[in-house]
């Protein structure tokens, strides 16, 4: 099994291939797994860890997500901040 990063256009790893698996930016966003781990990352390469209590984060439309907490849904913008507080069950 091979491993995940990022390369620009011109082919060079703007992010070092480390992720166990990687789905692409949206937004400025990404999701990657390492060591079984979901993160999500800026377009540096940096932890997003206002999303860490979520166990689900959507990807990003018009700079909102839908985030999962405790089995309840709802929406948070691009900084963590909810939008709309997970108190809506699943559908």
């Amino acid at each position: 099994a091979g491993h995940y990063g990022f390369i620009n256009t011109q082919g060079n790893y703007i992010i070092p291939a480390i992720y166990d698996y990687a789905e692409p930016f949206v937004e400025g966003f990404a999701k990657v797994w390492i060591s079984g781990k979901a993160l999500i990352i800026n377009i540096k390469g940096e932890e997003q860890t206002q999303f860490k209590k979520y166990s689900f984060v959507g990807d990003f439309k018009e700079g909102l997500a839908v985030v999962r907490y405790k089995g309840k849904q709802g929406l948070v913008d691009r900084e963590g901040k909810e939008i709309l507080e997970p108190i809506y069950m699943e559908i």
